[in-house]
């Protein structure tokens, strides 16, 4: 793939639809970046289309009316948001008006203000107001250039760093492992775990074309070996990041958006699986979710669910991290029996994976953000505006993750590095602030996460406790059988009625 306009319009061989209106592909002919720097999506309609490619399904508007849409703003009535909280406006026109710039100046804004703010335990400031309809390219268009600069230096710093803590992870395991106390060897497995985190940043903005805009097969090259450790293919990932920023939080749809346990998953489980499902929402199993990711991800060695002219790509994705463990897991069994490949690979492995499902969860979870089906409740601007939780960490430890924190630029445009993610997310907070939910790393945030975001319950539109819905799900099925003896009964009456009057 050549870039951002073809990554885009790729979706058409995996969702059977077209994501970039016809203006990138003129915008195409000239630097990458420039083309590369709008995301497309707008509000998706209440159609689906299953698609060819990897079977998955994504909600998108038609064509055509994205590009009714697309000219309609092009020539509206400026919408500045300012930097402080915005002026009143008309509350009747809120809903009604989608903001199509993003001004620097106070004066000059008749964004609508937003309503009052909710509160949740643990968010410093939630988002609220935001009209319907927003339109999130038209914020990613007015990004300032710089964000979209290609920095060697700093790709190679994000590079540098988490590798130089990875490898004193593993010098600590390798000179260490006879006698070291127990606590230094799982500080070895954390460092490992998180500078591996940082690198699989660093892999993920190839896999959406922000690493090397200009030299897509090398940096796919790049991404492809990065991600080798973690037994990750490149281009699935690829596929499902694509289908991700297309429908963000939407119920059923969001492959990477951790879609939450529904009412009526538990009412359809039996007591194996509905115990299973127990313990993935209320325990510290869900922070490993990803591992669960992980293992689905292996049925896209398919060919068959691929398109022709893409099989050849997924064939070479997963190629490189069977390599690797085709070569790697025998040298550290050959080394230190299976201790020695799960001391050197399977514990900082499960402590990658604790941070990406940590973050993921943290970024599209919590008690105020919605999870909507297809249809006119759903609003994607909401979603990724408002619906995109940022959580600012400690500075260290947003330098070893690369800044793996700030998910909300990506998903405006994916063009931007992960290198100007920090500072792209520090300029949208000055000027959408009200709009946005942000808040810092906290034990109560986490375990928020395990004890108020447990059952997605989709017709009141709010999550409940499981323990709960537990209890109206076995008062439910209680008046079920109740019903049915009483139905049984009547029917056995109603049988001997004609034999005791010999008719």
């Amino acid at each position: 793939m050549a870039g951002a306009v073809e990554w885009y319009n790729s979706a058409a061989h995996v969702h059977g639809v077209q994501l970039a209106p016809q203006h990138w592909v003129e915008e195409r002919k000239h630097p990458a970046k420039n083309a590369a720097r709008h995301n497309t999506f707008g509000s998706p309609a209440s159609t689906h289309d299953a698609g060819a490619g990897l079977g998955r399904e994504c909600v998108m508007r038609p064509v055509g009316e994205r590009q009714r849409r697309w000219e309609e703003a092009k020539h509206p009535g400026k919408i500045d948001v300012q930097q402080e909280t915005p002026s009143p406006a008309s509350t009747a026109a809120a809903e009604a008006t989608s903001p199509t710039t993003i001004g620097d100046s106070p004066s000059t804004s008749t964004y609508p203000a937003p309503g009052p703010a909710p509160t949740t335990p643990g968010y410093d400031s939630l988002a609220s107001g935001l009209p319907r309809g927003t339109l999130p390219y038209l914020i990613a268009e007015q990004f300032p250039e710089e964000f979209f600069n290609l920095r060697l230096a700093s790709v190679l710093r994000g590079l540098a760093i988490p590798l130089s803590l990875m490898a004193a992870g593993y010098c600590a395991l390798w000179y260490g492992h006879s006698f070291a106390p127990l606590w230094q060897t799982l500080l070895a497995w954390l460092a490992i775990g998180t500078g591996y985190t940082g690198v699989f940043t660093v892999a993920h903005t190839a896999s959406h074309y922000a690493l090397l805009p200009d030299a897509d097969p090398v940096q796919d090259i790049i991404g492809a070996v990065l991600m080798a450790p973690a037994l990750v293919a490149f281009n699935p990932w690829r596929d499902r990041f694509i289908a991700h920023i297309a429908a963000p939080n939407m119920l059923h749809q969001d492959p990477a958006g951790w879609q939450p346990v529904t009412v009526r998953q538990l009412r359809g489980a039996g007591p194996l699986q509905r115990l299973w499902l127990r313990l993935c929402c209320t325990t510290p199993l869900k922070l490993l979710g990803s591992v669960a990711h992980w293992f689905s991800s292996w049925g896209e060695m398919d060919l068959n669910t691929y398109q022709p002219l893409d099989r050849r790509a997924a064939l070479m994705s997963w190629a490189v991290p069977l390599l690797f463990m085709g070569f790697a897991w025998p040298g550290m069994v050959a080394a230190g029996g299976l201790a020695g490949w799960a001391t050197w690979w399977l514990m900082p492995w499960l402590v990658f994976h604790l941070w990406l499902s940590t973050l993921t969860l943290l970024q599209h979870t919590a008690p105020h953000i919605p999870f909507h089906p297809p249809g006119p409740d759903y609003d994607m601007g909401r979603a990724v505006i408002s619906g995109t939780v940022t959580v600012a960490l400690p500075r260290w430890l947003e330098l070893l993750l690369n800044d793996a924190n700030y998910h909300l630029p990506q998903h405006l445009s994916p063009a931007i590095p992960f290198y100007h993610a920090r500072a792209a997310q520090a300029w949208l907070s000055t000027r959408l602030g009200p709009y946005l939910t942000q808040t810092r790393l906290s034990w109560g945030l986490v375990s928020g996460l395990l004890t108020r975001c447990q059952v997605w319950d989709e017709s009141s539109g709010v999550y409940r406790g499981f323990r709960e819905v537990e209890a109206d799900l076995e008062a439910e099925a209680a008046q079920a059988r109740d019903a049915q003896a009483e139905g049984g009964g009547a029917a056995a009456v109603g049988a001997a009625l004609p034999e005791a009057t010999g008719l």
